[in-house]
């Protein structure tokens, strides 16, 4: 801002100079990437001059570039008569981006304000594709060449060929045509008239559409009723010879659209024919002539082409081609209308609102345009393209009466809605003196009408957690009404149950029905609970889930009918989640008392299967392994216990006898192990192997000799008894006996 002030400053003390001398000196520095071209409009006069160094060169027209700061003087006292300014940038597009975008500021061209300045922005497409403007922001309007913009900024469109350069058309700020491309190359300018700062903005450039025509004009047509008229290119004058111009319309839904030529000039042709084509989605190309009744579109978006023949323009009598057409556009909907007598019924009003702003319904009330309306008296609306859902209507009536105070309620509150099946007043007042406060949102957010209600009063109530919800009968402390009934809908948030408590119940006596509380369970059949006057009620009650409070009075012959229930919610006990999971713990106690009873048993099994190793004694004692401790006395050990007696055994006093007797000779014997016997060799001592007694090698054992005795008396023998010496210590020490002899033929 600073500098823009200085700028100023110093281009009104150099202004004020060169008045007075003649001579009018301006520094100048271009935008970087611009070039600012001053040129004068005659042919002789006033000159403008810049100083290269200590050179000055002076002429009729000046160029600038490369952002570098110059003087320029012009040798008239008012050269902004003379000359104009024009400052280019060039923009080029590849097949896929652009290297800028159409900004508009001057901060380079700002000491020329008093000239007139034309902006240029020259474009240049890359084949096959399209340059594309977007002037979706502000939208551009298309008028004659001849006319002037309100605000003094135009517009103007260029397409280059090797004909020669095409005018599109000329352009105010705001209008439907939102884009534009280019086949080629082209060029965008801006206009400012002298004295005029250029308004800021911005227009995107980038890679368009394969086209084939010379331009395409985008066109966004306005919802509801509207009309445009565009131009051909050139006009007033012939658009080219053998050439192609396109409009793209889009419409937007349940809108039709009709064309009308106003003014159409055809050429004579020497090849081809001038003619008009209609493009749309989902229906076929429609070619007519320039003289034919053009039709109305009445669904989507379509595409107007214009095609010129190769015109004969050696002939005077051939103006070329030129067209002025008007596109109007109107909604397709009839409109519905309605006539509203709000006199006959006192007291009511009608409000219609629109919900949606960019609906395409229309309301109208006696022909006004109207987004809200209000009917007090008799009117006229009209309703066009409005669906159900794009209205709202409210009606509302002021009933003076005395009636029965249902009950005071304060804000916020459990209570979400409240249906009563009767004429009612709401009254909002202040408490304790204190004035009313203003609320965010309204008190009473909607009121309708709902037919097949059975109770008197319905209240729909979602209580909060830790915050316990008190619901009076209506009329409290005054008791219901006769035969009157009363209804809360209340909502239990999940696992919460909720906690009912009667208190200050007062029940009448009846002389006709009785009264009647009851609770019930959203979605069930059964009752939770229910209790008469005439029955012993429970202080307190526990429901799980959403469920249903209904009271209902009888006919008192005394007393009145009033209770207060306070409503509490707490933590959902889940008894079958409880059973489950002590069941789950006694199996599990169970599954480790017999896990470590197994674990036991198969522990000693183990100790009693491990693989015994026996240790050799030379001392004649031999130990097993385990616990076994210090080896026993014959006494104490069950050695001489046998499982099995051999007959050798058995007969041995008899073959002692029969030696005496001469009977048996002498056998060799092995003498009895008196030690336990084990299944693997004894391990041989350190001193036997000294002694050098073979190990391993088996040799014959040589018995002793039986003492020789004194006969005895033959007795005879009998099979299957054991006979016995009548000394047992004459048995123990007697000598060992040969081996048994083995008949022939034995086993």
């Amino acid at each position: 801002m600073s500098s823009t002030r200085f700028t100023l400053r110093f281009f009104l003390l150099t202004f004020i100079t060169a008045t007075v001398s003649g001579v009018l000196k301006l520094p100048i520095t271009p935008d970087r990437g611009t070039t600012l071209s001053i040129s004068s409009s005659q042919v002789k006069g006033c000159k403008v001059c810049t100083w290269a160094g200590r050179l000055r060169q002076c002429g009729l027209s000046v160029v600038l570039k490369d952002n570098t700061p110059v003087s320029v003087e012009f040798e008239c006292s008012r050269p902004q008569d003379v000359f104009s300014v024009e400052i280019a940038r060039n923009i080029e597009c590849t097949t896929k981006l652009c290297t800028g975008h159409i900004i508009q500021a001057d901060t380079g061209s700002l000491p020329l304000l008093d000239f007139n300045r034309k902006f240029i922005w020259n474009l240049k497409a890359s084949a096959p594709k399209a340059v594309k403007i977007d002037f979706s922001n502000t939208g551009l309007r298309q008028i004659n060449p001849s006319d002037r913009c309100p605000d003094g900024h135009s517009y103007n469109l260029q397409a280059f060929q090797t004909s020669g350069n095409v005018a599109v058309g000329k352009y105010c700020r705001t209008g439907p045509v939102v884009g534009a491309q280019i086949l080629n190359q082209g060029s965008f300018s801006l206009d400012v008239p002298a004295g005029q700062k250029l308004q800021n903005g911005q227009f995107d450039v980038s890679v368009g559409e394969e086209i084939k025509s010379l331009t395409k004009i985008t066109v966004m047509i306005t919802k509801g009723t509207s009309s445009l008229e565009l131009l051909s290119p050139n006009y007033p004058d012939s658009f080219p010879d053998d050439d192609v111009m396109q409009w793209y319309f889009q419409v937007p839904d349940k809108h039709r659209t009709a064309l009308q030529f106003l003014n159409v000039t055809k050429p004579r042709c020497l090849k081809k024919e001038t003619a008009v084509e209609y493009h749309s989605k989902g229906r076929g190309a429609m070619v007519l002539s320039l003289s034919d009744p053009q039709p109305e579109q009445n669904q989507g978006d379509f595409t107007l082409t214009l095609r010129n023949c190769e015109m004969d323009i050696r002939s005077a009598a051939s103006p070329g081609l030129l067209l002025n057409l008007r596109v109007s556009s109107s909604r397709t909907g009839l409109p519905v209308s309605c006539k509203v007598d709000m006199s006959r019924m006192g007291g009511l009003s009608l409000h219609i609102e629109k919900l949606r702003p960019a609906s395409v319904c229309q309301m109208r009330v006696n022909s006004v345009l109207k987004e809200k309306i209000t009917v007090t008296s008799r009117s006229q609306l009209t309703f066009q393209d409005c669906l159900p859902e794009d209205v709202h209507v409210t009606a509302t009536k002021t009933i003076e009466d005395h009636g029965t105070t249902i009950g005071h309620f304060c804000t916020p509150g459990a209570i979400q809605k409240v249906q009563i099946h009767s004429n009612m007043t709401v009254t909002v007042s202040g408490m304790g003196g204190k004035s009313l406060r203003t609320l965010s949102k309204p008190v009473l957010m909607e009121a309708f009408f709902k037919e097949g209600i059975s109770e008197r009063y319905i209240f729909t109530v979602s209580p909060k957690r830790d915050t316990p919800v008190l619901l009076a009968t209506p009329g409290w402390p005054v008791g219901m009404k006769s035969y009157s009934t009363v209804s809360w809908i209340v909502s239990v948030p999940p696992r919460m149950e909720a906690h009912l408590m009667f208190a200050n119940l007062s029940q009448p006596k009846c002389s006709n029905r009785h009264t009647n509380i009851r609770v019930q369970r959203v979605g069930r059949l059964e009752e939770e609970y229910s209790r008469r006057e005439d029955e012993e009620a429970d202080s307190e009650i526990t429901v799980n889930g959403n469920f249903y409070l209904n009271m209902s009075n009888c006919m008192p012959e005394r007393g009145d009918f009033s209770v207060i229930t306070k409503i509490t919610l707490h933590k959902s006990k889940n008894l079958l989640l409880t059973i489950i999971l002590s069941v789950v713990a006694v199996l599990l106690v169970i599954f480790v008392i017999v896990l470590v009873v197994v674990c036991v048993v198969i522990r000693k099994k183990k100790k009693k299967l491990d693989h015994e190793i026996s240790i050799y004694n030379p001392n004649g004692t031999s130990f097993l392994p385990g616990p076994n401790g210090f080896p026993k006395t014959r006494e104490d050990n069950e050695s001489h216990v046998y499982a099995s007696i051999e007959d050798t055994l058995v007969y041995t006093h008899l073959l002692r006898k029969g030696a005496e007797m001469g009977v048996y000779g002498e056998f060799d014997t092995h003498p009895p192990f008196s030690g336990q016997t084990d299944s693997q060799k004894p391990l041989v001592s350190k001193i036997a192997a000294d002694d050098d007694i073979p190990v391993g090698v088996y040799e014959k054992f040589q018995a002793p000799p039986l003492p020789i005795r004194p006969p005895s008396h033959v007795k005879a023998m009998q099979d299957n008894v054991i006979y016995q010496t009548e000394d047992p210590s004459e048995e123990e020490n007697s000598p060992n006996l040969g081996p048994r002899l083995e008949p022939e033929g034995g086993n």
